[in-house]
């Protein structure tokens, strides 16, 4: 898979954005396992499914394939540490839907915020988006930082929309136009 189409990868600092490769399945699956990085992901099952993170490569590449969706493995300093995507792409709407999980042992140290940066950089130049949206548990203060911290402006709120763990959570929709992201980037 990755040897024959490695696609496109960013940069900046010690975080590198990549498509994913059966070799990233085994760190992938580590720390996708812990239920702290899970907790707040609304399709990712708890417990992880033995052989699960190679099933999605797997299932990402033929998205990729379809323009369907964009994902990347996060690499920092060349290990697996995540991953970010931008799904549910429409051309014809020219947008598409920001997601993103990250092992535990990288939180707090600025990674997420800039894959997200990258990833809209992505979006909006590589891709031609007009619009980029993301969504958030209420109580995931974290990814609402790291989405407000890349100019995702709060559009809504979905109350107790989503059952997770058996409670009704609010859901929080965040989103940026190219106006908005070409205005920070000057």
């Amino acid at each position: 898979m990755a040897d024959r189409n490695p696609g496109p990868e960013f940069k900046a600092g010690h975080v590198t954005l990549r498509r994913p490769r059966l070799k990233d399945a085994p760190e992938l699956e580590r720390r996708i396992s812990d239920e702290a990085v899970v907790r707040w992901t609304i399709r990712i099952p708890h417990p992880y499914p033995k052989g699960g993170a190679a099933r999605f490569i797997r299932s990402a590449w033929n998205l990729w394939t379809r323009g369907r969706a964009y994902i990347f493995t996060i690499l920092i300093d060349g290990e697996a540490c995540g991953i970010i995507s931008l799904s549910n792409v429409s051309i014809e709407h020219a947008c598409g839907e920001l997601g993103f999980w990250l092992g535990r042992d990288q939180w707090g140290r600025g990674v997420m915020t800039e894959a997200v940066r990258l990833m809209l950089r992505f979006g909006f130049d590589d891709l031609g988006l007009y619009r980029v949206y993301a969504s958030a548990f209420a109580a995931n203060e974290a990814s609402r930082r790291v989405l407000e911290k890349n100019g995702l402006k709060l559009e809504g709120t979905l109350r107790e929309a989503i059952v997770r763990y058996g409670e009704r959570q609010d859901f929080l929709q965040f989103g940026v136009l190219r106006p908005e992201y070409e205005a920070r980037r000057s």
